[in-house]
């Protein structure tokens, strides 16, 4: 690889956080290259599209059901997608106002992805520093090969697999604050919802999260015979189910479901599927809304982390997003690093 092709920065994942970094960097004109080992954009906006046995596809949202948007900057950023008609408002809630992508949550990362360069279905599997940042992959023949070079790394992924990655004992201080747990979440395609079912349960049962009514989302399928949920589980439930077949999960959080609903359910097809590495909070759980907070990590290896889990003032996809966008600030702004402290 000729030095022409060295990339101010490479970003690992192409989630919230990875997209708002590297649109924001591209912006200001530095060479940035996001690499994603899924074959398109996602992280906790990725939906699903599911061919039944019956011939039909049904759509609905894997990951997060829904986001808020309560910072100022992020609020903003979110009208912005609704008036491109990336983004509606769906409902008030008991956490604040949730907002949905169209037609699914999918769509806005698949936005933002549209100014970036992006290496999809692309899986880094060894990061060395000499100089600058290597980046290899595993080919089919079982040799590595170099992907890119890099001044700077940007590394989005889950604690787990950023570890994996990383130089021993690089962050491992604040890794081992954050906990990661896995989450079970089921979509079922039902003929006889309740009439007076509720648009969204948040934490109904100590075995699910949130219930959310798909078909019920703006901008969704309307031609769908019937009614979509996603039903996303707690992170003890699932932990405690982790190494269960698919079918016993569906029969249990059926269960748990018609119980939340108070009737039977005729269920015509479903999905299950286990996230890993789903849900995130820190040990010592401080308080959010913290201005004084970093949202972002930095190593003077010339390494970041940019996700959820480092932004200590929001949570969910308004985190990914703050992390994104104020890492990308700082990189525009090198003479700042000598103010961060704590982050080695």
């Amino acid at each position: 690889m000729s030095s022409e092709q060295l990339l101010d920065v490479a970003v690992i994942g192409a989630g919230m956080a990875g997209l708002k970094v590297a649109s924001e960097l591209q912006q200001q004109g530095q060479a940035v290259k996001v690499f994603e080992k899924a074959r398109g954009t996602g992280g906790r906006m990725s939906s699903k599209r599911f061919n039944t046995q019956l011939g039909l596809q049904l759509s609905f949202d894997l990951g997060c059901a829904s986001f808020t948007a309560h910072s100022s900057e992020f609020r903003q950023q979110v009208m912005e997608w609704c008036d491109l008609g990336k983004a509606e408002y769906w409902l008030d809630a008991e956490d604040g106002e949730q907002f949905v992508a169209v037609p699914r949550n999918s769509a806005i990362t698949r936005h933002m992805s549209g100014s970036v360069d992006c290496c999809f279905a692309t899986r880094i599997t060894r990061i060395q520093k000499d100089g600058v940042w290597h980046l290899y992959e595993q080919a089919d023949n079982g040799k590595e090969r170099l992907l890119a070079l890099a001044r700077t790394l940007v590394i989005t992924a889950p604690p787990q697999q950023a570890t994996d990655l990383l130089p021993v004992g690089v962050f491992s201080s604040l890794f081992s604050e954050v906990i990661v747990s896995p989450q079970w979440v089921m979509m079922v395609h039902v003929s006889n919802l309740p009439a007076d079912a509720q648009s969204r349960y948040l934490k109904p049962s100590s075995a699910i999260e949130v219930i959310s009514t798909e078909t019920d989302k703006p901008g969704r399928d309307t031609q769908v015979v019937g009614d979509i949920l996603m039903v996303q589980a707690s992170a003890e439930w699932s932990a405690q189910r982790l190494e269960l077949k698919a079918q016993q999960v569906f029969y249990e959080l059926k269960q748990e479901l018609e119980q939340v609903l108070s009737g039977s359910l005729e269920v015509q097809d479903f999905y299950i599927h286990r996230w890993l590495y789903s849900q995130t909070k820190l040990a010592n759980d401080p308080p959010l809304n913290d201005t004084n907070a970093i949202d972002y990590w930095w190593h003077d290896s010339g390494v970041a982390i940019a996700a959820d889990y480092t932004c200590r003032r929001a949570s969910g996809v308004e985190a990914a997003w703050l992390a994104g966008k104020s890492l990308a600030q700082w990189l525009c702004t090198k003479e700042l690093n000598n103010k961060l402290v704590g982050c080695n």
